[in-house]
């Protein structure tokens, strides 16, 4: 059973006989169920002649009827098999078990919605004002910094460019801040290998230059979209491809060469001039 009433779902009828017994039902049915005869009503009845700020929702499922002191939730009531079972936050913490307090007794089940049910003290209220805070500022702390860090990550990657071109006063203030400067101890060379990269993949999109298979004494080549394939011998190669070749096989595997190309293995070359 919810703990408020929920009028974006449901609509509430009072009963025609005493408007503080309530049922709930769905705003799609175009029938109400009202409140039956049995034990949960002259049970429900018995608590508004005593207290007559009180209204009892009888929920469109379930077995009982929540209580209500105005719009403030005070516990809910279950009725099923001749017993009653009663439940609400003050029950739950004298309780070592789940569940409520059960009997099949209605005065003793009538003495303990008078003992428990009851509008919160000042102490209670305090407590739930406290803890809702506490989450919402929790919350919004969470959530801004997550969406703050996000959104100047973004920022400063946007002005890389610049920041790269006089790192310093960003590192100094990054230490200030006390970040662990050895997790950017590579920023400089992964900066330098992003922007070779960056513009190696644009070229091989493009399908400018040349892919360069080494096989025996002679080169299977071929433009990156694979529509041009040739094989030839090393003094078939034009001069700029052989002098790139020549620069990239100083190279270890994986590495690019600004303005030159790639080795991607021992044997597999990306060239950017033809």
């Amino acid at each position: 059973m919810t703990k408020v009433l929920d009028h974006t779902h449901y609509k509430y009828t009072p009963d025609p006989e005493n408007p503080r017994l309530i049922s709930e039902n769905y705003l799609k049915d175009e029938n109400s169920y009202g409140w039956p005869n049995g034990l949960h009503r002259s049970f429900a009845e018995r608590l508004l002649s005593k207290f007559p700020k009180w209204q009892c929702v009888r929920p469109c499922h379930g077995r009982g009827f929540k209580v209500l002191n105005g719009t403030e939730y005070l516990g809910v009531v279950l009725c099923y098999d001749g017993k009653i079972e009663i439940r609400n936050h003050r029950i739950d913490k004298v309780r070592t078990r789940k569940g409520g307090m059960l009997t099949k007794d209605p005065d003793k089940a009538f003495k303990l919605v008078c003992k428990y049910f009851s509008t919160k003290t000042n102490k209670e209220l305090c407590a739930s004002v406290l803890l809702d805070t506490g989450v919402w500022i929790k919350g919004e702390q969470y959530n801004s910094s997550t969406n703050f860090r996000m959104q100047l990550t973004n920022f400063a990657y946007a002005a890389r460019d610049y920041i790269m071109q006089d790192l310093e006063p960003y590192r100094a203030a990054a230490k200030a801040g006390g970040y662990d400067m050895t997790k950017c101890s590579q920023v400089e060379s992964l900066y330098a290998r992003s922007s070779v990269s960056t513009v190696m993949q644009a070229m091989f999109e493009k399908n400018l230059g040349l892919v360069i298979r080494r096989g025996g004494d002679g080169y299977l080549l071929s433009n990156p979209n694979g529509t041009e394939v040739t094989s030839a011998h090393d003094t078939q190669l034009s001069g700029p491809v052989r002098e790139a070749l020549g620069k990239l096989k100083l190279m270890d595997n994986q590495t690019m060469l600004e303005g030159v190309g790639a080795r991607v293995d021992t044997d597999t070359f990306f060239v950017v001039v033809k």
